[in-house]
This record gives structure tokens, C-alpha cells and sequence, in this order.
């Protein structure tokens, strides 16, 4: 889930320390560790205490036991980190850190521990700028030339460790969520009135056991492997455009796809800008797309008809839950036009060629038309303008701007296409002997509709 770095990482802390080893790094002058020199210097002692109260998460949901990120920080793993001095955190924000150690310490290693760590030795000599990814995944500018990283100026910088090097800043480097990130944090759903969103993501979580991560331990009495230390993946079904269940999992699921927006919303190296639609606009766009899902609740038993039964003789197939599948239906509808990847998006003749400020600056209406991530192409037309698209209160994340407004803003022809269907027959006998030939009917939305409104039904009970 993590994308590059804390997957790639080995879950036994030994084995990452040896991959890491600062014995490569040419530099063994430094005798004190990362820890070490933290601890001597009073002005860092809350970063100190938040640090060895945190355990490190290889995952969301799985601690590695008893490595915390003091273990981390005077290991033989070869790191450098950005420690922001006492004066950056509050007293209320200090305790709400030490807080969250003990109680929620994912967080804790994403937003504040994992944001002020990277890989290797970092040092701000030589000039040039390097665009670092840090130990929770994010990518930070770090300038050798102006000594800041992500515009923050380096107070003490190059200070050599055993195991890294140490840089001291004024305050906590920022922390941006990515899109999955945020929607998924209850606390911005609930700010932001986006808990229909969050939840229908958050379900779409899937956790997966990774065997190439785990310890192995001594098989069990059948010969079957154990793990002695086990390393999961989570990821979500909503960053691929289709889905489709296992036959392994024993359920029927597997005969239907899931759509969704198919963009990978961890991704820091992308750039979405991506609708979020607040409650109000979810449940109003739910009943107006409730309409056109009206299932029945009993079918033709068409297996059995096909097994030499009649109509009069065998009963019709009730269906247990008809609205769940007006109810998947509508949501896929909702949710899958709601992200765009900007680069995309055409700028004249040219593809990807926006910055995002120049796209904001005039909700891409320069651009001829949009692509959204699962394949729609949305034009403007006489029904609908393309600038309707994004509106509402930008949020500026790690991987793009979200727009999050009361309004669902897609046009009808994505959700309501005009179906021709081309209907024909062949009269092979009549009064006057054989007679072949065809012909086609073709009606739009507009007929058909009316038809369906006084008859109620499509011939043999199908719906519309």
C-alpha cells in the first residue's frame, strides 16, 4: 500500500539494518548513533519522546513487534532524518503525539516519524537539488544549494552519525495527505460532509497475505508452512477499473465486475484532480439515477424452461434482494467518472502538457475535452459545459487537487446514453409460400421511454 518504500522494505528489522548497513556507505568516522546524538541535545528531547513510543508499522494494521522507531534511529540501518526542534510542536500537539503513539502509531509513523525520515546518507554539500521519497512514501525537495528541504531551512545540517546523518529545522517538515489518504481519514469525511465517498472506498480495502516479505518458521504437523513473522499488503479494488472476485473466494460474487475509477489515488508521483462528491450530491445523484434501475423481483426459471418445462408448469425464480443490484449499479455509476489524471487532459494538440496551476486557472476550459480515468470522454454540448465539472472547495493533497461540492456534475450522457437498437425479422412462410427478407427498426431513448411509461415493462418482463 505504501507504494515504494515500506513494502520494499524486509519485515524482520534485523535483515532491513544488514541491507542498509551504514558499512557501505564509505563513511565510518562517526562513532554515535542517529539516537545517540538526538538524545545529547536537549532542544530535540520532544521529537526524542514521541520517537520511542512509537512502534514502527510495516502496514496499516501490523506493528512490528518490538521495534519502535528509537530502535530505527540508533540501528546499524544507514538513514537520514530531518528533526524538527522542540519550539515546532505545541504542548497540546506534543501530548497529542505522545498520545497517538500508544494508541494509533500508523498515524504517528506516517504524518510525523515516516515524514522526517529517508533512506541513505542525505547530506547538503555539492550543490544541486535531489527530490527524496521518505520513509511514509512522500516526495520532499531537499535544496543542497540553499540548505532547506521543502522550503524549510536547515538550522543545523551534515551532522555525521554512525548510521546517517542528522539535520535540525525550525518545524515539523509539512505532512499532505495523498487523496486515499484523506478520504480515508474518518476526521476529514466528517469536516468535509464526504462519508458516502469514504465509506464505499474504505470497503473496497483489500488485505492480502505477502509470503515473500514473511519469516518462515518450522512447518506445522501437515508439512504446511508457518510464519513466525507475517507481512501483509493492503490495497484497494478502486485503483483498477474493473474487478473481478476469485472463484477461490466460494461466493457468486466472481460472475459480476466491480467498476470503478481505476486510478491508483496513493500514487505520489500522479497528479488527479478528482470530484468528491459531498453526501448531499451522493444521495441526490442516487435518486435521480434510481429511475433507471428498476429490477424485478421474480424471473423466468429459464433453466428449467430449457429443461422441457412450460411457463405453467414451473413457478418463477424469486430473487432475494432485487434493490442490491440497483443498489451496486447506481454506486459504480456514481463513483466511476469521478477522477481525472492531468496529464491526460489535451492542451491544444499537445497531451499532458498542463501544469496545474495553468489548469486551475481556468478549470481547463482550454482544453478540448476531458478523459477521466475510467475511459469517459466528456465534450462540452448543448446540454452540458465542461467547466461545470470541477467546482466546489479545492483541497490541495500530495498527488493533485480534489473539488468537494453538492453537486454531481456529469453529464446525462454518460449515465444515460441514447441506445439505438436495431430491430429486425425474417417472414420465411406466409399464405403465399416462402417469402425471405428483413426489416430494421431503429427508436432513440426519447420513444422508447414513452413506450416503457405506458406499458410499464419491455416485452418478456426485461427492464429498461
Amino acid at each position: 500500500m505504501m507504494g515504494g518504500v515500506l513494502l520494499a522494505l524486509p519485515s524482520c528489522s534485523d535483515t532491513w539494518d544488514d541491507h542498509y548497513s551504514a558499512a557501505d556507505s564509505g563513511d565510518t568516522s562517526a562513532t554515535e548513533t542517529l539516537w545517540d546524538i538526538i538524545s545529547s541535545k536537549p532542544e530535540l528531547s520532544r521529537f526524542k519522546d514521541i520517537a520511542e513510543k512509537a512502534t514502527y508499522y510495516r502496514d496499516e494494521t501490523h506493528p512490528q513487534a518490538n521495534y519502535t522507531f528509537k530502535d530505527m534511529l540508533e540501528g546499524s540501518m544507514l538513514i537520514t532524518a530531518w528533526v524538527p526542534e522542540n519550539s515546532a510542536f505545541t504542548d497540546t500537539e506534543y501530548q497529542n503525539w505522545l498520545t497517538l503513539a500508544e494508541t494509533n502509531g500508523y498515524t504517528v509513523q506516517q504524518q510525523l516519524l515516516g515524514n522526517t525520515i529517508a533512506l541513505w546518507r542525505q547530506v547538503a554539500t555539492g550543490g544541486g537539488v535531489d527530490t527524496l521519497t521518505m520513509l511514509n512514501g512522500k516526495k520532499m525537495v531537499f535544496d543542497k544549494t540553499q540548505f532547506t528541504m521543502q522550503d524549510l531551512p536547515l538550522l543545523e545540517k551534515n551532522i555525521a552519525a554512525a548510521n546517517g546523518t542528522l539535520h535540525t529545522l525550525a518545524n515539523a517538515l509539512p505532512f499532505r495527505y495523498s487523496f486515499y489518504e484523506y478520504i480515508k481519514d474518518a476526521n476529514n469525511a466528517n469536516t468535509n460532509s464526504v462519508m458516502k465517498l469514504h465509506d464505499y472506498i474504505v470497503a473496497n480495502d483489500t488485505t492480502y497475505f505477502n509470503e515473500e516479505n514473511s519469516i518462515e518458521g518450522n512447518p506445522d504437523i501437515n508439512g504446511e508452512p508457518t510464519y513466525v513473522d507475517s507481512a501483509y499488503i493492503t490495497t484497494n479494488t478502486m485503483f483498477y477499473q474493473t474487478h473481478r472476485f476469485p472463484k477461490n473466494t466460494n461466493t457468486d460474487q466472481y460472475l459480476t465486475y466491480d467498476e470503478s475509477f481505476g486510478a491508483n489515488i496513493i500514487a505520489e508521483d500522479s497528479t488527479f484532480l478528482m470530484m468528491m462528491p459531498s453526501d448531499k450530491a451522493w444521495n441526490d445523484a442516487y435518486t435521480m439515477l434510481e429511475k433507471y434501475y428498476i429490477y424485478a423481483n421474480k424471473y423466468p426459471d429459464k433453466e428449467k424452461l430449457n429443461q422441457g418445462g412450460t411457463a405453467s408448469t414451473v413457478p418463477p425464480r424469486e430473487v432475494a434482494n432485487p434493490d442490491s443490484l440497483k443498489d451496486k449499479c447506481i454506486n459504480m455509476d456514481i463513483i466511476s467518472p469521478l477522477c481525472y489524471n492531468l496529464h491526460f487532459q489535451p492542451k491544444g494538440d499537445n497531451i499532458g502538457r498542463w501544469s496545474l496551476d495553468d489548469f486551475l486557472a481556468d478549470n481547463g476550459a482550454s482544453s478540448d475535452y476531458f478523459l477521466n480515468t475510467f475511459g469517459d470522454t466528456l465534450r462540452t454540448d448543448s446540454a452540458w459545459n465542461k467547466t461545470e465539472l470541477f467546482k466546489g472547495t479545492q483541497i490541495k493533497l500530495s498527488n493533485g487537487v480534489g473539488f468537494v461540492s453538492d453537486e454531481w456534475n456529469i453529464p446525462a450522457k454518460l449515465y444515460k446514453p441514447d441506445v439505438i437498437v436495431e430491430i429486425g425479422y425474417n417472414t420465411l412462410f406466409n399464405t403465399s409460400g416462402f417469402k425471405g427478407g428483413y426489416r430494421s427498426f431503429a427508436f432513440s431513448n426519447a420513444a422508447a421511454a414513452a413506450w416503457v411509461d405506458s406499458v410499464g415493462r419491455v416485452s418478456e418482463n426485461n427492464f429498461y
